[in-house]
């Protein structure tokens, strides 16, 4: 456990504010409080995690419940606005930034990140879904299909639209009807 907690604290810079690096711990933690053979022993570390999970959470944005199933040097980049659900399987070498979703579907189905995917701030990847190793993950994209490996997933280009404010010529008539002003 030891030098697990090691590599994560190298992966998040060597920063001990870091409030990924915290997220991360306390999931490892977790996830260690399980394998315990005591019930009693592994109920109180149930309890020490369930607090510990709590006030990580509130402090950082980040829920990542020990039931997730998280690979080596998981990186949270910047944390805040994260939501991992309990189902999802992550590989190893996974950056996550900011106000990410990785949620399972209505029926529980969550998705598979392989090895060395990054996801960009904002975006979501949902229900039964691969992502193949090496892919990136673009800032606000929606993933519901399989995503090949080393593959790039973008958000569509935004859209423009015309012009839907109302002409100036609307506006003083409006006002000068609310006024009674008929100038």
């Amino acid at each position: 456990m030891f030098s697990a907690i090691r590599e994560e604290y190298r992966v998040h810079g060597r920063l001990v504010r870091h409030t990924g690096l915290w997220t991360i711990l306390v999931y490892r933690f977790g996830v260690w409080s399980q394998r315990r053979r005591l019930p009693m022993f592994r109920w109180a570390l149930g309890k020490v995690y369930g607090l510990c999970s709590f006030v990580v959470s509130v402090i950082s944005g980040v829920h990542l419940d020990r039931a997730a199933k998280i690979g080596k040097r998981f990186r949270i980049l910047h944390a805040g606005g994260i939501y991992i659900s309990n189902r999802v399987e992550i590989g190893d070498d996974v950056t996550v930034m900011h106000h990410v979703t990785v949620g399972s579907d209505p029926l529980g189905r969550a998705p598979i990140i392989r090895d060395g995917v990054f996801i960009g701030p904002g975006a979501c990847v949902v229900g039964h879904v691969e992502v193949g190793t090496g892919s990136r993950i673009g800032p606000n994209a929606v993933v519901i299909q399989d995503v090949p490996e080393n593959t790039i997933v973008m958000a569509p280009p935004p859209t423009q639209m015309p012009n839907l404010s109302p002409s100036i010529d609307v506006v003083k008539k409006n006002r000068d009807h609310l006024t009674g002003d008929r100038g």
